[in-house]
């Protein structure tokens, strides 16, 4: 595929000489070290290209479901929809194409289903109480009414489970810190660096799309692997880890 492949090997003295200096940049506290890699990457690129503008694929998981976590949303949607035949079937070709066991997955999906319970009941009681409050005090917070909600927010509600928490990762979620990082550290180097996935169109097709399309056969980020099949090798399209940047 004629590709040119780079590999930045980081130590613990350059993590420890730098860091201030990222974190000066970034004028907010680092999430983790994983900053720092991104900035060695951007500046491997100022000092041995003539590239002014680089791509990166922020976005592609909070629209196309690519984060581990959200095949147990899907598993939990199929489960409470009563689509328990797709679930199991899903389920099984998961775990064949993770490699994991039976065991893990069922450890995991029980956690999921635990804390998003919890969730549910601590924020009704929130909202009771604060109603409460705002009721004795007189106040209408304007975020409670509709006027303040997005009409990709009243959409995220009439959908599926996994298309709630996509949308809340998308608009509510780390992302927006990942793009600060993300926009600093380009711009310490003077590199302009675009999310080609956060475009609006392909935003708004991506939210349009059901959870089926987007995690099939147990694989996530499904559409994306098809989209591109023809175009990669193999072994990238059946690819089966999540990873960021890895420290020894």
């Amino acid at each position: 595929y004629q590709l040119k492949s780079n590999n930045i090997f980081l130590k613990k003295e350059d993590i420890e000489k730098n860091l201030e200096k990222v974190i000066s940049y970034q004028e907010i506290p680092l999430r983790s070290v994983s900053v720092i890699s991104q900035y060695f990457v951007y500046k491997f690129i100022k000092e041995n290209t003539n590239i002014k503008v680089v791509l990166n694929g922020q976005g592609a998981d909070e629209i196309f479901a690519g984060y581990t976590d959200y095949i147990y949303d899907y598993f939990i949607e199929l489960i409470f929809s009563l689509k328990w035949i797709k679930f199991l079937n899903e389920f099984v070709l998961y775990s064949k194409f993770k490699k994991i066991s039976y065991t893990y997955i069922l450890n995991n999906l029980f956690k999921k289903i635990y804390f998003l319970v919890i969730k549910k009941i601590t924020k009704t009681k929130i909202n009771a109480i604060r109603k409460i409050v705002d009721k004795k005090r007189n106040i209408h917070h304007i975020y409670h009414g509709p006027k303040f909600r997005s009409k990709f927010y009243e959409k995220s509600k009439l959908k599926s489970h996994l298309h709630s928490v996509l949308f809340s990762a998308l608009y509510k979620g780390v992302l927006r810190e990942y793009l600060h990082y993300d926009d600093r550290n380009s711009m310490a180097l003077s590199l302009e660096s675009r999310p080609p996935y956060l475009d609006q169109n392909l935003v708004q097709y991506g939210e349009g799309l059901p959870s089926e399309v987007k995690i099939s056969k147990g694989i996530s980020k499904a559409c994306l692997r098809d989209a591109i099949s023809e175009y990669t090798h193999p072994d990238i399209i059946s690819y089966n880890q999540k990873k960021g940047f890895i420290f020894d």
